[in-house]
């Protein structure tokens, strides 16, 4: 066999074997894919449990029902309330920025969004506070925008 036989087929074998490690690059990105956002969910649904576990403390469970018959809230009770809703906020935008990012999808983050506005936003008072941290410039404004919009759809706008 001629030299130049033996260079065509290195370059025939080195291009297959490109083309090779290639598809199983895109295999192992796939299945890292798949790993990093089943590893999301699962740590948004332990800080979530956490939080929902959380109501389970008497002091605070006695804040919640307050707040929930919209009796009025004393100062320690404001301060707790309303750390434990922001607790939940940064929690869902901790899942809208993992979403954005590619490391959930869509359908957990529209379930999350929805427990959240029908458990905590049907209030106006929880509305206005969302409005008034919002103007303060505490979310990201992707995360404002998209929650203000939803809150926006579901009860109206002022």
């Amino acid at each position: 066999m001629s030299l130049k036989r033996w260079t065509m087929l290195a370059e025939i074998t080195s291009s297959v074997a490109v083309i090779v490690s290639l598809v199983i690059l895109i295999i192992e990105i796939r299945g890292n894919t798949a790993a990093v956002q089943a590893n999301s969910r699962q740590s948004q649904s332990g800080r979530f449990e956490a939080l929902l576990l959380s109501r389970t403390d008497p002091l605070l469970a006695l804040v919640l029902d307050k707040a929930a018959r919209g009796e009025e809230l004393t100062n320690l009770e404001r301060i707790q309330y309303t750390g434990w809703l922001g607790a939940h906020l940064r929690n869902l935008e901790e899942a809208f920025l993992q979403f954005q990012d590619g490391r959930l999808d869509q359908e957990y983050l529209d379930s999350r969004l929805r427990a959240l506005i029908v458990a905590y936003f049907t209030v106006e008072e929880n509305r206005e506070i969302f409005r008034a941290w919002r103007e303060d410039g505490i979310y990201t404004e992707e995360f404002a925008a998209w929650f203000g919009q939803a809150i926006d759809e579901a009860y109206g706008s002022d």
